[in-house]
């Protein structure tokens, strides 16, 4: 029973007391057949499960990297930036030229900025735990090879 077929088993069964053995060795067949499994249907379930576990492991990765760079991005320069500012505008709310308002503005945006840093760092981190747990799968079951 392999490919894509399905299989249909009629069993002749006699009443009779003479053809008690051959009723017996006929449905002892029919029972043990339906437990063949068509073999192609196993090697697809293992394909499929497969190509769930590559996509999800690019997902993973696809996220990490994106997360990295947004991480990279907002520490190297948005950040910077954003206190540079801050500063500015506590420098000049000093010597009169701002008010408080766009001072309060400035810290916020500071403040915004860093929780977007550790949102993706958060991000970056999950997906790579993420990744890790399919590696360590696929080395023990070999799903992803």
């Amino acid at each position: 029973l392999g490919g894509s077929c399905q299989a249909l088993m009629i069993a002749n069964v006699a009443p009779t007391e003479s053809m008690l053995w051959d009723t017996y060795c006929t449905l002892n067949f029919a029972a043990k057949s339906r437990l063949i499994e068509n073999v192609l249907i196993r090697q697809q379930e293992r394909e499929a499960a497969k190509n769930n576990a590559q996509a999800q492991l690019r997902q993973a990765h696809d996220a990490m990297s994106a997360s990295y760079a947004r991480a990279e991005l907002l520490r190297s320069n948005a950040i910077p930036a954003a206190e540079k500012a801050y500063r500015g505008a506590k420098d000049a709310y000093t010597r009169g030229l701002f008010r408080y308002l766009e001072v309060l503005d400035a810290q916020r945006t500071v403040f915004d900025l860093r929780a977007s840093y550790l949102d993706a760092l958060e991000i970056y981190h999950r997906a790579a735990v993420e990744i890790a747990r399919w590696e360590m799968a696929s080395s023990r079951e070999g799903v992803l090879r």
